[in-house]
C-alpha cells in the first residue's frame, strides 16, 4: 500500500528588513586531487568555475535564501563549481532546519522539499579577525566521513561569523551561531563575503512546492528508486 503524504507549499512572502551578503567561491583542492584521474577532470573544471560564481544570502528575522547570482558567464565549469558547493538549488533556512527541493537525478523536478537540521555543535574559538572592517570569531565542527573501506576521514568545518550581523544564518545551509557566517571553509570549498548590504529590498519569499520529507526519508526513497521499488506519491 502506497503512503500518501501530504503535499505542502511553503510560498511565503516577508517584508522585514532584509541583509544581503555576497560570497566569492573558492577551492582548496591539493595537487593529488588534481591529478586524480578519477575526479581530476571534474576537480579542475570546478576550480575554474568558481571564478566566474558568485553566491548571495539574503535573510531577515526569520528566514533566509542562499543562493548562487545568475550572469553571462555561464558553462560548464559554472555548473560543475556550483555541484561541488552544493548550492545548485537554493537553500531556505527557518528556525533550526533547512529546507531544499530535489535533484532531478533520480526523480522529477521539485517532486520533494527536503527538510534537514542545520548543524549546532559548534566549538566556538577566541580567535578572531576582521572581514569587511567587522569583527568575526572562529568556529569549528568536526564530521567524519565513511570511506568504503569502512575506514573514516576527519573533515573540519570552519565558520567566521559576526556578532555584530545578528542572525542564525549563513551560506551552503550553515548556520545556528550567534552571528552571520562571513566565511565559511567546507573542506576542500570555500565562502568569503566580499558584500555587505543592509536594508536591502530584495522581495524575500519562500517559494517551495512538493512532498516534504525528512533527509533520511529522502535518502530512503533514493535508495528504493536504485533498487527500482515502490516510492512514495
Amino acid at each position: 500500500m502506497k503512503k500518501h503524504l501530504l503535499i505542502v507549499l511553503l510560498s511565503n512572502f516577508f517584508f522585514a528588513q532584509n541583509t544581503k551578503i555576497t560570497y566569492n567561491f573558492e577551492t582548496n583542492f591539493s595537487e593529488n586531487q588534481m591529478k586524480d584521474e578519477n575526479i581530476g577532470f571534474y576537480i579542475k573544471g570546478a576550480q575554474e568555475g568558481a571564478k566566474n560564481l558568485k553566491l548571495e544570502l539574503i535573510y531577515n528575522d526569520s528566514v533566509s535564501i542562499f543562493q548562487p547570482i545568475e550572469s553571462l558567464s555561464i558553462n560548464e565549469e559554472t555548473d560543475m563549481a556550483k555541484t561541488f558547493c552544493k548550492c545548485e538549488k537554493k537553500i531556505f533556512q527557518k528556525e533550526d532546519s533547512q529546507f531544499y527541493q530535489n535533484s532531478e537525478m533520480f526523480f522529477q523536478k521539485n517532486k520533494y522539499i527536503i527538510k534537514e537540521p542545520i548543524k549546532d555543535d559548534w566549538k566556538i574559538t577566541n580567535e578572531s579577525i576582521k572581514i569587511n572592517d567587522i569583527t568575526c570569531y572562529k568556529a569549528e565542527i568536526i564530521e567524519y566521513i565513511s570511506l568504503p573501506n569502512n575506514s573514516k576521514k576527519e573533515k573540519k568545518i570552519i565558520a567566521w561569523f559576526a556578532p555584530e550581523l545578528p542572525s542564525k544564518f549563513g551560506p551552503g545551509g550553515f548556520g545556528n551561531l550567534p552571528g552571520t557566517i562571513l566565511i565559511l571553509q567546507n573542506g576542500d570549498v570555500i565562502f568569503k563575503a566580499i558584500e555587505i548590504k543592509k536594508n536591502d529590498k530584495t522581495l524575500l519569499k519562500m517559494d517551495l512546492k512538493g512532498v516534504e520529507v525528512s533527509v533520511e526519508k529522502y535518502n530512503e526513497e533514493v535508495e528504493k528508486s536504485l533498487q527500482g521499488k515502490e516510492i512514495i506519491d
